[in-house]
């Protein structure tokens, strides 16, 4: 990307990202509810706070991801 971390959108930005799109992704407002879309941006929220490691991987499957 251009050097910025998607981390440090505000959330108003990622929500715009998803219903406007940007650069080769295509928007997604007539698709995803307003209500829906800002779910999106608070998962992704979520998901940036994760701090799992290779162990937080079942044993079964760590294999498939090396």
């Amino acid at each position: 990307a251009n050097g910025v971390v998607v981390r440090e959108y505000a959330d108003g930005e990622i929500f715009d990202v998803i219903s406007n799109g940007r650069r080769t992704m295509k928007g997604y407002k007539t698709q995803i509810s307003a209500r829906d879309r800002w779910a999106i941006v608070a998962y992704v929220r979520v998901l940036q706070r994760q701090n799992g490691t290779l162990a937080d991987v079942p044993e079964a499957t760590r294999s498939s991801l090396r």
